[in-house]
C-alpha cells in the first residue's frame, strides 16, 4: 500500500513481473499538473541452500535402522552426518538380509533422487540431493558382504565312524584296510561351515584299491583338496 503525496495526484500500481521467487512492482505517480514519477520495487525470495540430508537409514527386512557405526549384522566406517558423503558398510559372513537405502530430507524444498539402489549386499547406492537454489550433493554408500574363507573340514567319517587320524591341515592320507576287508568304506564328512561346498570324487584300480578325493571350496572361492 502507499500514501499519496497530496490528494490531487493519481497513483497507478503496475505489477511488471511475478514468478515463484521474484516480483517487480511499479508505482506510477502523476501530479495534477501532469508531472510523473515511477517508483520500482524489486522483490526476491531467498532460496534454500540446504543440500544435506537429515538422515540416511537402512531398511533391513522391512525394518528401518539409522546408519551407525555398528548395526544389525554390519559395521560402517562412519555414522551418518549430513556433511559426510561417503560410507563403507561391511556385512558379516552369512548375512542374507534384504537391504535398501532410504533417507529423510534436510528440508521441504530440496529434491532427492536415489540414483542407484542396493540390489545385493555387495553393491553401491547413490543418493543425489539438489537444494532449492540448485546446489547439489552426492552421497555414496559402498556395501560389501564378507565371504567365508573356511576351506577345511571339521571331520571325516568311514562308515559313519570318525576317522581319528584326520587333521584339517593334513591333505594326504595313505590308509591300509584291515585283513579280510571286502569293500571300501563309505566316506562322509562334517563341513567346516555352512557356506562351503564339498565334492567327493573317487578313482579305483580294483574293488579295494583306489583313491577318494574331497575338494572343499570356501564361499570366497578358495579351494583345498
Amino acid at each position: 500500500s502507499y500514501t499519496k503525496g497530496d490528494k490531487w495526484q493519481t497513483v497507478v500500481l503496475d505489477t511488471m513481473n511475478i514468478d515463484t521467487y521474484a516480483a517487480t512492482i511499479a508505482l506510477d505517480v502523476t501530479a495534477e499538473n501532469g508531472n510523473s514519477t515511477r517508483y520500482t520495487l524489486n522483490f526476491a525470495v531467498e532460496k534454500s541452500s540446504v543440500d544435506t540430508l537429515a538422515n540416511i537409514y537402512l531398511t533391513i527386512n522391512d525394518i528401518d535402522e539409522s546408519l551407525t557405526l555398528s548395526g544389525s549384522n554390519y559395521t560402517a566406517d562412519a555414522a551418518f552426518a549430513g556433511s559426510t558423503e561417503t560410507y563403507h558398510l561391511t556385512w558379516q559372513v552369512g548375512t542374507r538380509d534384504i537391504v535398501t537405502i532410504n533417507y529423510d530430507k534436510g528440508d521441504a524444498y530440496q529434491t532427492v533422487e536415489i540414483v542407484r539402489q542396493l540390489t545385493t549386499l555387495t553393491d553401491t547406492a547413490t543418493i543425489k540431493v539438489t537444494a532449492e537454489n540448485g546446489n547439489e550433493r552426492i552421497y555414496n554408500i559402498y556395501s560389501q558382504l564378507l565371504l567365508s574363507t573356511v576351506d577345511t573340514l571339521k571331520s571325516v567319517f568311514f562308515d559313519d565312524m570318525p576317522f581319528d587320524a584326520f587333521d584339517a591341515d593334513t591333505h594326504l592320507y595313505d590308509i591300509t584296510l584291515p585283513h579280510g576287508t571286502t569293500k571300501l568304506p563309505i566316506i562322509t564328512w562334517e563341513q567346516g561351515d555352512a557356506y562351503q561346498n564339498v565334492v567327493l570324487d573317487s578313482l579305483f584300480t580294483d574293488d579295494l584299491s583306489g583313491r577318494y578325493t574331497l575338494t572343499v571350496t570356501a564361499e570366497n572361492g578358495i579351494t583345498t583338496t
